[in-house]
């Protein structure tokens, strides 16, 4: 046996053995995170380096949704697979023209209104808007025009015209509402002129705000474009919705319904109807004892028509025919 060959071999099969070990990977080593950037001298195998001719990829715009779905559930109960998932549908209406005017205000004349610049201190304020709409704010610009728009309208553009920062963070809301107003009246504990803080505000809010007296039942508005005057009752729960609008004058007022007096008509006359009221007591005192018609005729209408009845005054003052009694609605016509 040759010891130098056996000695031999069994180094070549250990310099075999340590190169598969090393070239097994190290399970120990931490892997990168394809979405940060790989550490200086490591390749991630499978992910793609960017470099500096290459380009990511174009991010998709996102769309603001329409309606969003809100999934509940009941916190008590444990539901079954079988058991639907309740869902309920909110819109969102970014679009502000197709806002209701209750839940809308567009900056008018002589509202003051707070920018927040959250980039810098010094681009914060309270700004008066002028006739023209405009306010005075350098930072966007030389005209800055606000007048007519929403409060988000307003950051948009303020945020789209400074230059000074790159990613502008604007927050405007009005701190004064000055530019509409209307006028409340009647009976009312707290009267007077009112503030919009909305382009329209129902009946209901203002009937709250102003502290309407129980005994009003009517509201009377005149409206500012027109000069028309519109009256609703308050207990139709309709009139709850009615919108007030700038400049309009609202008037709180009890309307009691006179109580119906009974009538006849006598001689074309309508006169009042005492129960129980005779036929000649009404001659009598319309016309005196003397001189006496020779005869009367008496209309009586019911539902199944007009009757008509002609009287000889003188045989019931001589008691040879009865008086008739009169009745709501009857119609005397004297025949001399």
């Amino acid at each position: 046996m040759k010891v130098p060959h056996l000695f031999s071999s069994i180094a070549v099969l250990v310099a075999s053995f340590a190169s598969m070990v090393i070239c097994q990977p190290n399970s120990s080593v931490i892997k990168n995170n394809p979405y940060s950037p790989s550490p200086s001298g490591k390749a991630t195998i499978g992910t793609p380096s960017l470099t500096q001719n290459s380009q990511a990829p174009p991010t998709p715009t996102m769309k603001i949704p329409q309606q969003v779905a809100f999934v509940t559930k009941d916190s008590r109960t444990t539901p079954r697979e079988d058991q639907p998932q309740v869902v309920e549908i909110n819109s969102l209406i970014t679009d502000a023209s197709a806002r209701p005017a209750t839940s809308l205000y567009r900056i008018g004349v002589g509202d003051v209104v707070l920018i927040n610049l959250k980039n810098s201190p010094q681009g914060t304020g309270y700004y008066t808007v002028r006739e023209n709409g405009e306010i005075d704010y350098p930072l966007a610009g030389p005209i800055v025009t606000i007048g007519n728009k929403t409060t988000d309208e307003a950051a948009a553009m303020l945020r789209s015209a400074i230059k000074l920062f790159a990613n502008p963070q604007v927050e405007v809301k009005v701190q004064y509402y000055l530019s509409r107003s209307f006028t409340v009246v009647g009976l009312a504990d707290n009267p007077g002129e009112k503030v919009l803080r909305r382009e329209a505000m129902p009946i209901f809010a203002i009937r709250a705000e102003s502290e309407v007296h129980r005994e009003a039942t009517t509201a009377r508005i005149t409206r500012a474009a027109t000069a028309a005057v519109e009256s609703y009752v308050l207990s139709d729960p309709a009139t709850d919705n009615v919108l007030i609008l700038a400049g309009d004058r609202i008037e709180f007022v009890e309307e009691r319904k006179a109580p119906e007096v009974p009538q006849i008509t006598f001689a074309g006359i309508k006169k009042p109807l005492v129960a129980g009221m005779k036929l000649s007591q009404v001659i009598i005192e319309a016309l005196g004892q003397n001189p006496v018609p020779k005869q009367v005729v008496l209309r009586r209408s019911n539902e199944k028509g007009t009757t008509i009845s002609a009287y000889d005054i003188k045989a019931i003052k001589k008691g040879k025919i009865l008086d008739p009694v009169l009745l709501v609605g009857d119609v005397i016509e004297i025949k001399n």
